[in-house]
């Protein structure tokens, strides 16, 4: 087992290899997700100017907004990316000098689109066309049957987060039935426990907690962009995309969700990143 620090120790020992970037860019996530983020960058960044060898991750989201308080260094340029978690939801976290807060729960949601899928599952699968597989997987139409219900019990979790400070992320598989396909019953279940725990302790009148689900519904409606903005794309849709592959391909993908981020990265599209691209330039500058 390698060395592990703390975010305080691996903020410092990132003066000993800034010189090789031209901004310092400190993440969430472990030593582990550094080659996904180093190749992230060096895509988006491409054409800018802007050289990245390294990159910084510092563990959790509170550790990372902590370290970028504690950094009052003006010698370098440096930015502080954190995920928007449920958060994006309710109140999005408050911006400090040198922090950018993404505009979606976590970074994995912004490397999965279809393409990025299919492109990976074809390199995955070696013996199938990609446009054999992108009409076999049929991604639009996993997000369709998913879509409803996953972005309610994210609005219930998000109600319980807001009103009981109460929250709690499982894997999506918490939520499928012996056969990997969606059991709506388990997901009914979760949100009537949420609804009766806030309205039982008085924290909501039945009224009250209607109202707010009614506010959810109006700025998020149910659709495609809410889906991949909103939903944990570490633990729900990469997990949904692993069990699809299997249900659909035959494909027993054996990839752990860093493989499937690393290689989402490399075929993403890039426009859902522009906001970060344009705040790296930006502090760079």
């Amino acid at each position: 087992m390698g060395l592990e620090f703390s975010a305080e120790q691996e903020q410092v020992a990132s003066l000993f290899t800034s010189y090789r970037n031209d901004i310092d860019i400190y993440t969430e996530d472990e030593d582990k997700d550094k080659a996904f983020y180093k190749k992230l960058f060096t895509r988006l960044l491409d054409g800018s100017g802007i050289n990245i060898s390294d990159v910084y991750p510092l563990g959790a989201s509170s550790e990372v907004i902590d370290a970028c308080r504690r950094d009052t260094d003006t010698s370098r340029k440096k930015i502080y990316i954190v995920d928007g978690d449920i958060f994006i939801l309710l109140t999005p976290k408050a911006p400090i000098p040198n922090l950018f807060v993404l505009d979606s729960y976590c970074m994995e949601n912004l490397v999965i689109d279809e393409e990025a899928v299919c492109k990976t599952l074809c390199n995955r699968s070696g013996e199938m066309e990609y446009e054999d597989i992108r009409h076999n997987y049929n991604y639009n139409q996993m997000i369709e049957n998913h879509k409803i219900d996953i972005i309610e019990l994210f609005f219930y979790k998000a109600l319980d987060k807001k009103f009981s400070n109460r929250f709690a992320l499982y894997s999506i598989g918490k939520y499928y039935d012996k056969n990997n396909h969606l059991d709506h019953t388990k997901i009914a279940q979760e949100k009537d426990e949420i609804k009766n725990r806030l309205v039982a302790t008085g924290l909501l009148t039945q009224e009250e907690f209607d109202a707010e689900l009614v506010l959810l519904r109006g700025r998020f409606p149910y659709t495609y962009e809410t889906f991949h903005k909103i939903i944990s794309g570490k633990d729900f849709l990469i997990p949904m995309i692993d069990l699809h592959a299997r249900n659909t391909l035959g494909i027993k993908a054996g990839y752990s969700k860093i493989a499937w981020k690393y290689n989402f990265c490399q075929h993403c599209s890039l426009n859902r990143l522009q906001p970060l691209k344009d705040a790296i330039i930006q502090a760079a500058q």
